[in-house]
């Protein structure tokens, strides 16, 4: 398995396409300004301003896509933001 780090970028991490579209779709909502996908500064870090909420709330992000996000960001070290609706049973 490859190895992350907070500043590796999203592009590089091998997400399904799904996830890194939901994820460069919202990357203003991380403070990160949108670019092209071959040249956007997205980083693994950045989900640190996302919660489980934000992500479930994204269109065309179900289950799947939320778990494949969160152990990306597990594997990397990044806590997600938490929300008033978080739990520790997803």
């Amino acid at each position: 398995m490859k190895k992350i780090s907070k500043n590796t970028l999203i592009k590089d991490c091998g997400l399904s396409v799904r996830a890194q579209n939901i994820l460069y779709n919202q990357s203003e909502s991380m403070g990160v300004p949108w670019g092209s996908l071959d040249d956007s500064p997205l980083k693994i870090g950045d989900l640190k301003n996302l919660s489980l909420l934000d992500l479930k709330c994204f269109r065309s992000c179900g289950d799947k896509t939320v778990k494949e996000i969160v152990a990306l960001a597990e594997r990397a070290g990044v806590k997600l933001k938490k929300s008033w609706i978080d739990n520790d049973n997803f």
